[in-house]
C-alpha cells in the first residue's frame, strides 16, 4: 500500500508536482525495491476492488513472519523449464480510486522482461530490454510470437479480462491447444472456462495451471482455495470450472491480477468456436469466438467392419469384435503368430498363425511340456540329464533317488552284499551286515550252539553257555585238559588228555621248570639224557661229552677226500676227523662246560701250519657209519642248525685253532642254536 506520491518526470517532462497526497499530472512515482518488498506496507490482495480501486485501510496483518511473507514468489518448477525458448516477464500494476473513478483503470499495468539464471534453491533475477508501459505482462506473448490469438474482454461495469490462445500442429494429425486468460481487474472473476469439440475429435494431455494462495491472503486472513479446477468432457464440450459463490465464497476463482491456462491435444484441425466463461460473484457469463478442434471425418475403414483403420488392430481383414488373444497390436484375424504368452510359439487354433505351434501356450518359457509339463521348469540343479522335477536327488548328479544312503551319498556295495555301505556295519564283509559277536570278517560260527560264538566262545566244542572258566586261563572248564591249573595253550605232550599242567602237578617230574614233564622233554629231544637215567641232564649231575664217529678210518664211510700223490682216503690220527691236503693228520675237536648252566664250549685244534674254517652244527639225530660231507664225515643228521662258522687263527685263538664261543662271538651254544639259520 503507497503512502506518498513522488513528483518525477519518469513519463513526461511536464510534471505538475503535488503535496504526495496524490500523483501529479504528467508525474511519475517509481518505487524502490526496497520499497515494493518493504512488508510492514504489504496487504492481502483479497481487500482490493481492482475494477473501483477501492481498499480497505489500514490493510489486514495476516501474521505471517519470515523473510518472504506477503512478497511475490515463483514456484522452482516455474523456473526449471526444460528448452531454450523460456522466457520470464515481470508485470507491474497500480491501483488507486480516482484512478478507476476517471475510467482510466484499464491501462495501469506495465510489464518487463525478467532474466533467470541458476538451480536447485539459488536463482538470480534480472532485468533485459525496456518497460512496456500500459500494458499486461500476458500482451508479451503475441508480441514475441506472432501466432498468437489475442482478445479483451470487457465485462461492463466490472473490469477487463485478456485471453491469449495458440494452436500448434505437432503432426501425425495431432494439434496442441493452449489457452491463457488473464483477470486485469474484474472483481466479479470468472470460475468456468468452456470450449465446443468438433465430433470425433478426440482430446488428449489435458491439463491446468494456475497459481497458489498464501500468507492468509483471502476473508479472515484465511487463505483462498487452491484447489485446481475440475475438468469434465461431455458430448461436443470440454470444461474447467471451480464451485459458484454461493456454494464457496472462497474458491479458486481467477481473480485479479491473475492468469490461468487451459491446455489440450487434439486429433483435430482448429476451427473457430464459441468460448463461454462462467463468472464467479455475479453469476452469467461472457462468450468470445476462439479456435477449437473441428470435427474429425469419418476415418478409413479398408474392410468395412465398422472400425476405423488407424484403431483397427487388422485393417484389411473384417473384426467387429477387434478380438487380439495375445494383446499384441494385430487382431487375432491377421495376426501371423497369435502367441498369449510372449514366446514366439503360436497358440492353437488360430488359422492365421504362420508360427511354430506353443503346446504350452500359457508358459512363457517352455513350447513343449518337456520333462516337467508346462508351466514347470526343467531346471536340471545338477546336470545329470534328470530334470529337478522327476529327480529324487536334484543336487546330486550321481543320483535320481535316494536310494539306500540318500542323496549326496553313494549307494556304493564294497562286499557285493546287497547292502549299501552306508547301512552296513561291515561295508567289506560280504557275509555280515553287522559286527554281531565277533566283528567283521569273522563269522558268528556257534559250534556247540550255547549261544556263545566261538570267536568268543571258551569252549568252542562243548556247550558252556555260562562260560565257566576255573583257573582262568581263557579255556572253558567244560573242555580245559587241565581245569585247576591255568594252562592257556592247553599242552598236554604225552597226549594222555591231562594236561601237563596237571600232569606236574600230580608229580611228574620237572626238573628244569619248563612246564613240560621231564619225560616228554627227553621223549622229544628237548633235553639230553646221556647217562639214560631219566633226568635231563641238564638237570642231573654233570655229564662229559662223549666223542664218536671220527674220520681215522674207525667208520664204514670213508673220508671223500685224497691229499695228492696219495692212496684215496688216508686215514686221520686216531680220534681226529678226516685227513686232507692241508691237515694229515686230521682235526681234533674237544668239548668243555656243561648245559646247565650254559658254559659249553667246542675247541678246534689243527696243525698250526694251516689257517683252516670249520662250521659247527647241531642235529637232532645220529647218522650211523657217518655221512660223506665235504672233506669229512658227518655223523649228526635230522634237523640241522648251524651255529657257528670259523677261521682257525681268529677271534683270539692261536694260528691252526679256533673256538666257540670266543672273544668276539659271545652268545652261548644253548642262545646260539635256538636262533641259530
Amino acid at each position: 500500500h503507497g503512502f506518498f506520491a513522488l513528483s518525477q518526470t519518469l513519463c513526461c517532462a511536464n510534471c505538475s508536482a503535488t503535496d504526495g497526497t496524490h500523483l501529479g499530472v504528467g508525474c511519475s512515482d517509481p518505487y524502490t525495491s526496497a520499497r515494493n518488498g518493504g512488508q510492514s506496507g504489504l496487504g492481502p490482495r483479497w481487500q482490493v476492488n481492482a475494477n473501483t480501486g477501492v481498499f480497505t485501510y489500514p490493510p489486514a496483518n495476516p501474521g505471517f513472519s519470515g523473510t518472504v511473507a506477503r512478497r511475490l514468489e515463483v514456484a522452482i518448477a516455474d523456473l526449471e523449464v526444460s528448452g531454450a525458448n523460456a522466457r520470464y516477464f515481470g508485470e507491474g500494476h497500480y491501483v488507486t480510486p480516482d484512478d478507476a473513478a476517471a475510467g482510466n483503470n484499464d491501462n495501469n499495468a506495465s510489464y518487463r522482461e525478467v532474466t533467470v539464471t541458476g538451480s536447485g534453491s539459488a536463482w538470480t533475477f534480472g532485468f533485459t530490454g525496456i518497460t512496456a508501459r500500459e500494458k499486461s505482462a500476458i500482451r508479451a506473448w503475441k508480441v514475441i510470437d506472432a501466432t498468437v490469438n489475442e482478445a479483451t474482454l470487457d465485462i461492463p461495469g466490472e473490469g477487463r479480462l485478456v485471453l491469449a490462445s495458440q494452436v500448434t500442429s505437432l503432426g501425425a494429425g495431432l494439434w496442441h491447444y493452449e489457452y491463457a486468460l488473464y483477470n486485469m481487474n474484474s472483481d466479479t472473476s470468472v470460475r468456468s472456462f468452456s470450449l465446443p469439440i468438433g465430433s470425433g475429435a478426440a482430446l488428449s494431455s489435458i491439463g491446468f495451471h494456475d497459481v497458489p494462495y498464501r500468507n492468509g491472503d483471502g476473508p479472515g486472513n484465511v487463505d483462498f482455495s487452491g484447489t485446481d479446477w475440475p475438468v469434465t468432457q461431455a458430448a461436443g464440450s470440454i470444461t474447467w470450472a471451480t464451485d459458484t459463490f454461493a456454494a464457496n465464497a472462497s474458491a479458486n476463482a481467477l481473480r485479479w491480477g491473475t492468469t490461468y491456462n487451459f491446455r489440450f491435444d487434439a486429433n483435430t484441425a482448429p476451427t473457430n468456436g464459441t468460448l463461454t466463461l462462467g463468472l464467479f460473484k455475479t453469476g452469467g457469463s461472457l462468450q468470445t469466438t476462439v479456435q477449437v478442434p473441428s470435427a474429425s471425418a469419418p476415418p478409413p475403414d479398408a474392410d468395412g467392419d465398422g472400425v476405423p483403420d488407424a484403431s483397427d488392430n487388422c485393417p484389411t481383414v473384417a473384426n467387429a469384435g477387434q478380438a487380439n488373444a495375445d494383446g499384441d497390436s494385430t487382431g487375432d484375424a491377421c495376426d501371423t503368430c497369435t502367441d498369449t504368452d510372449g514366446d514366439g510359439f503360436g497358440n492353437s487354433g488360430f488359422p492365421a498363425n504362420t508360427c511354430p505351434v506353443d503346446g504350452c501356450p500359457n508358459d512363457p518359457n517352455k513350447s513343449s511340456p518337456g520333462q516337467c509339463g508346462c508351466g514347470v521348469a526343467d531346471s536340471d540343479s545338477d546336470g545329470d540329464g534328470v530334470a529337478n522335477c522327476n529327480d529324487g536327488c536334484p543336487n546330486d548328479p550321481n543320483k535320481t533317488s535316494p536310494g539306500q544312503c540318500g542323496c549326496g551319498v553313494a549307494d556304493t556295495d564294497s562286499d557285493g552284499d546287497g547292502v549299501a555301505n552306508c547301512n552296513d556295519g561291515c561295508p567289506n564283509d560280504p557275509n555280515k551286515t553287522v559286527p554281531g559277536q565277533c566283528g567283521c570278517g569273522v563269522p558268528d560260527t556257534d559250534s556247540d550252539g550255547d549261544g556263545v560264538a566261538n570267536c568268543l566262545d571258551n569252549c568252542s566244542t562243548v556247550a558252556n553257555p555260562l562260560q565257566a572258566d576255573a583257573d582262568l586261563d581263557g579255556r572253558g572248564d567244560a573242555c580245559d585238559n587241565c581245569p585247576t591249573v591255568a594252562n592257556p595253550k592247553q599242552a598236554d605232550c604225552d597226549g594222555d588228555t591231562l594236561g601237563d599242567a596237571c600232569a606236574i602237578l600230580q608229580g611228574a617230574p620237572d626238573c628244569n621248570a619248563n612246564e613240560i614233564p621231564d619225560a616228554c622233554d627227553i621223549a622229544s629231544s628237548t633235553s639230553q639224557d646221556v647217562d639214560q637215567n631219566g633226568v635231563p641232564d641238564e638237570c642231573g649231575p654233570v655229564q662229559p661229552g662223549v666223542p664218536f664217529c671220527f674220520g681215522d678210518g674207525t667208520l664204514s664211510t670213508a673220508c671223500p677226500c685224497s691229499p695228492p700223490n696219495t692212496v684215496p682216503n688216508p686215514p686221520a690220527a686216531a680220534g681226529h676227523g678226516c685227513a686232507n691236503s692241508q691237515n694229515l693228520d686230521g682235526a681234533l675237536l674237544t668239548a668243555t662246560g656243561t648245559t646247565a648252566p650254559d658254559t659249553l664250549a667246542f675247541n678246534v685244534f689243527v696243525s698250526p701250519n694251516y689257517v683252516s674254517f670249520g662250521l659247527l652244527l647241531k642235529g637232532n639225530a645220529e647218522a650211523v657209519g657217518g655221512i660223506a660231507s665235504s672233506d669229512g664225515v658227518r655223523c649228526v643228521d635230522g634237523q640241522l642248525i648251524r651255529f657257528g662258522a670259523h677261521f682257525a687263527g681268529t677271534n683270539g685263538a692261536p694260528q691252526g685253532s679256533w673256538t666257540y664261543p670266543n672273544t668276539v662271538q659271545t652268545t652261548p651254544v644253548s642262545v646260539q642254536t635256538a636262533q641259530a639259520p
